[in-house]
């Protein structure tokens, strides 16, 4: 039973070999907060009424997100994970934590895309770092960080929709990955348990349970949801993992076995992250200061023109001829918005060490719940081999696979606590990366689904187009698979 097992053990410690990349060097930190945290709950009610089934809570669900224009909620997560801490080893390397860490904050989202989330992230033994986060199409995206040691104040006019260009920042921001993306968990669950029914404040609410896969993306193999019994939106998510899948909550080269058992202790499972909402009011009204920041008055803000433009997919196509086409959308997700640079893009990838590309187009998709960015960008030398991650400045190791692909294209997935899920490759010369806290099958369906445009017709004469038997990232004619199989991470 979730509740009876206690997610809170000892402090102790354990530190990677000098060899790897970083150090974890606070195994795990839980104290007297952090157990109030995890293990305040609702209280039980009897049910007045006979409990829903599992289909209409589904249903509830998707309404309920579906129909959202206004969010405004308060939000405390617990999230036991990998974080990066501000200072570095006595080598100048990169140091870790395997940690509870707190994050309290507020979010604003009014539709079609104007956010301003802030909070405060707590990791045990380092200072609280506060984050503000205003994003709208007017102003761009302005970041106000307060950390114990610094202040800063950056301003991004023109922002990338997300990687590799600029930071993933999703519609529904902090949210996304720790409500959201259990929500369409839930709605596409083939098995969900309606428990019973509870109290949070003044909030009778119906709790649920339902089984996932555990990997780096649902970072547990059950979810435990607590909705408002009006309207069905989650007021608390509970996730949590069995001792034998807890590699998934952090990075094979960071998490050592030495760290998961000190965490877990006698314990065969244990709670590994809660998020409670509250001061929730949906589709109200959400004033214009909300989504204005005033910078300190001893901070000048950073300015930076990222360069990117809004415009359609159709618009974008009559510049850039080369520009992929979707041939479906998965799921209920449509599309939101497009930006695109089509003057002198500058080189990419992790030290800029990809060759600039011709023009770059990234389209936001979005179901309400979830916000998933495809990037195209045309590279006349390419392809060639990405083995790694596009996404630039990571200083924490990514869990990566690869997948074979539709039609001989080879992709690879790569996410960790710093990063989105994503997945990258090639078709023809156009290099595409999809991010966003979605399933694997969904980011792999988006890269699938894109298409080259038909070539114009050839006059009389002159060379016909060049076969689809252009060479992959390995070199191997597309077309031809390549043996590894596809592993769900």
């Amino acid at each position: 039973v979730l509740w009876e097992e206690d997610p809170t053990p000892a402090r102790q410690s354990s530190k990677k070999p000098a060899a790897l990349v970083g150090l974890i060097a606070a195994a795990i930190v839980i104290g007297l907060v952090a157990l109030s945290l995890l293990t305040r709950g609702g209280r039980e009610t009897p049910a007045a009424s006979p409990l829903p089934a599992a289909a209409v809570v589904q249903r509830g669900v998707a309404n309920v997100f579906g129909e959202l224009e206004v969010l405004q909620a308060e939000y405390t997560i617990g999230r036991l994970s990998v974080y990066r801490l501000p200072q570095r080893d006595t080598e100048d390397r990169a140091t870790f934590s395997f940690s509870l860490a707190t994050i309290e904050g507020r979010l604003v989202y009014e539709e079609p895309g104007r956010l301003r989330d802030e909070n405060a992230l707590q990791i045990p033994d380092t200072g609280r770092t506060r984050t503000t986060v205003v994003r709208t199409a007017e102003d761009g995206i302005r970041t106000l960080t307060v950390e114990p040691d610094d202040r800063r104040l950056d301003a991004v006019s023109g922002p990338a929709a997300g990687p590799p260009s600029g930071p993933f920042v999703p519609l529904l921001g902090t949210l996304d990955q720790a409500v959201a993306a259990p929500a369409r968990l839930l709605v596409g669950a083939r098995s969900v348990e309606v428990l019973g029914e509870g109290q949070i404040e003044d909030h009778r609410v119906y709790r649920v349970r339902f089984r996932v896969d555990p990997d780096p993306f649902t970072r547990a193999d059950t979810i435990e949801m607590h909705l408002d019994a009006q309207t069905y939106f989650p007021l608390r998510v509970i996730r949590s993992i069995a001792r034998q899948d807890a590699q998934v909550l952090g990075p094979e080269e960071l998490l050592t076995q030495e760290a998961i058992d000190t965490a877990f202790g006698d314990r065969d499972r244990m709670t590994v992250e809660r998020v409670d909402l509250t001061s929730v009011e949906l589709n109200g009204v959400a004033l214009p200061g909300e989504f204005r920041i005033e910078p300190p008055e001893d901070v000048d803000p950073e300015t930076t023109d990222a360069g990117f433009e809004a415009t359609t997919r159709e618009a974008a196509s009559e510049d850039l001829t080369w520009l992929l086409t979707p041939t479906s959308i998965p799921g209920t997700f449509r599309e939101q918005s497009t930006v695109a640079v089509t003057e002198d893009p500058p080189p990419w990838g992790p030290r800029e060490r990809y060759p600039a590309p011709t023009g770059v187009v990234q389209t936001t998709y979005f179901d309400g719940m979830t916000t998933v960015v495809v990037d195209q960008r045309q590279v006349r030398r390419g392809p060639f081999e990405v083995a790694d991650s596009p996404i630039p400045d990571t200083t924490m190791p990514l869990n990566e696979r690869i997948l074979p692909g539709g039609e001989g294209r080879e992709l690879r997935y790569a996410v960790s606590p710093e990063v989105p899920p994503h997945v990258w490759g090639w078709v023809d010369d156009v290099f595409v990366v999809v991010s966003g806290y979605a399933t694997l099958d969904e980011l792999v369906a988006f890269a699938e689904a894109m298409e080259a445009p038909e070539p114009s017709p050839t006059p009389e004469g002159s060379p016909g187009p060049s076969p689809r038997g252009s060479p992959s990232p390995t070199g191997s004619p597309r077309g031809t698979s390549s043996p590894t199989p596809r592993a769900t991470p």
